[in-house]
């Protein structure tokens, strides 16, 4: 028998909150009740008109928090600012994320490079976690990338640091049970590749077996599923149409010429 039993955690970080996956997130915790902590870095006026609006159509609580995640002493702050909080999240999402896209030889070996992008994506998501841990019965989700298992080496920094997030999530569920599950989701082609549009998503999306992009929606409900499931800890769940099941290279990462149609009555 489980000694904790699992119960929903109605208090919730999200860092990187202020656009995109970060925002649909905190939009649909909101719409459940959720008091939000919800960060950003340089995004802060953005952060400011999510987290109001969530205040005016939910009449949530909700607080922002602004910190660079690559400093250490902003990292000890927010920390205590979450635990010394009157609603200290119990589900933590680890949604920010450091990516600059192609990287060129020079960024993918220097140091300051790889120091941030591992200490944003790894170091600080592995710290959060003991937030979640605080008062027991929590759930730590994070947001990790369906394709660092690709041999894509302008990708270095970005999928060492992915992968590693990966497996730091295993690990977590075992060292934080049993008041704490840990779980992950993997997302891919929800958004077009850096310096992209949306016409490059549609053709990478496909040479998916699925043959259609990922829409946000899809990350709300892996997430909700997650959280609402106390028997599940330690998984990942990919959101990418199985493309992680046929691409094995860069060169899958690349918009490819579109082969013609082939005619059904030839």
């Amino acid at each position: 028998m489980n000694p904790v039993p699992p119960l929903p955690a109605r208090s919730a970080l999200i860092t990187g909150a202020a656009r995109r996956i970060g925002a649909a997130l905190a939009e649909d915790l909101a719409a459940q009740g959720y008091c939000l902590h919800l960060h950003a870095h340089t995004s802060g006026a953005l952060l400011e008109q999510v987290a109001e609006d969530l205040r005016t159509r939910h009449g949530v609580r909700v607080r922002t928090h602004l910190a660079d995640l690559a400093d250490v002493t902003a990292v000890r702050r927010l920390v205590h600012d979450l635990t010394e909080d009157p609603h200290p999240p119990a589900l933590v999402i680890n949604n920010a994320s450091e990516f600059l896209g192609h990287y060129d030889r020079a960024e993918c070996t220097d140091i300051d490079t790889v120091a941030r992008t591992l200490m944003v994506n790894t170091a600080v998501p592995i710290a959060l976690s003991g937030v979640a841990a605080r008062g027991g019965n929590g759930h730590v989700v994070n947001i990790t990338d369906a394709h660092t298992d690709l041999t894509c080496a302008s990708h270095l920094p970005y999928d060492v640091s992915k992968a590693a997030l990966t497996d730091a999530t295993a690990r977590l569920a075992v060292l934080l049970a049993p008041s704490v599950r840990v779980n992950a989701v993997a997302p891919a082609l929800v958004l077009p590749p850096p310096g992209a549009g949306e016409a490059e998503l549609h053709e990478m999306a496909g040479r998916a077996p699925l043959l259609r992009s990922a829409p946000l929606a899809d990350i709300v409900a892996a997430v909700r599923f997650l959280t609402a499931t106390g028997s599940v800890t330690g998984q990942t769940i990919m959101i990418d149409s199985g493309a992680h099941l046929v691409w094995d290279s860069e060169s899958d990462l690349r918009p490819q010429p579109v082969p013609p149609h082939p005619d059904p009555a030839a």
